[in-house]
């Protein structure tokens, strides 16, 4: 007996080859087909993607070449054997997503005990996971009976570092390296990280050097 496929959804679409469908079917494993004045041709279809942050509902269609046409979502009665559903496919490939860096290389002062922002990094919109932030920079004060003070906050308001260290040589030569890492878990949407720096009550601190990076890790 043949297998029976049913049409679950269509969009049309004019003058393209690249077709992003929002089909809202909640399936896991969407089947495609394209029609070109009511013609199957598998010939054009060079590629299906199911969308990275909602597998269930959106995907892309590639072409060989522009068209206009219909793309069809279908259901069918079986289910091969080795595919991977549409919320397995991006698993395997979590790690390093939504990458983002951020740099200030130059000299920044603040001589104050106000603590003042040195470098900012803003993460794309994400999907709810496990991310990993970390940091870099070098920083020194001009008394060395004062203390250089750094934190680095999520979104304005949860701290996730801080140090507070007084310097045993005020040289501007003498320049302290200073790191660190936290891994985050994160709700659906666009994040702030923050490296801020100040001193303890006097003297001027300075930072140099600021790198921040981000990415998914689970």
């Amino acid at each position: 007996m043949a297998f029976v496929a049913s049409e679950l959804f269509r969009q049309d679409f004019t003058a393209s080859s690249t077709i992003a469908v929002t089909h809202n079917l909640g399936i896991c494993y969407p089947a495609v087909r394209v029609l070109i004045g009511e013609e199957f041709r598998p010939d054009l279809l060079c590629n299906v993607i199911v969308d990275e942050f909602d597998p269930r509902n959106k995907l892309t269609v590639e072409l060989a070449s522009s068209q206009t046409g219909t793309i069809q979502v279908l259901s069918y009665d079986f289910q091969a054997a080795g595919i991977a559903s549409a919320d397995r496919q991006y698993q395997a490939f979590t790690h390093g997503q939504s990458y983002t860096y951020n740099e200030s290389l130059a000299a920044q002062t603040n001589g104050t005990a106000t603590l003042a922002q040195a470098l900012r990094v803003t993460t794309p919109s994400v999907e709810a996971g496990d991310y990993l932030a970390s940091w870099s920079f070098t920083w020194n004060m001009d008394q060395t009976s004062r203390s250089f003070v750094a934190r680095v906050e999520q979104d304005d308001t949860t701290q996730l570092w801080a140090m507070h260290q007084e310097p045993k040589d005020s040289s501007t030569l003498q320049e302290h390296p200073a790191s660190g890492l936290a891994q985050v878990t994160l709700t659906a949407g666009a994040h702030t990280f923050d490296l801020d720096y100040a001193n303890n009550g006097g003297g001027t601190a300075r930072i140099t050097n600021a790198r921040m990076t981000f990415y998914r890790v689970t």
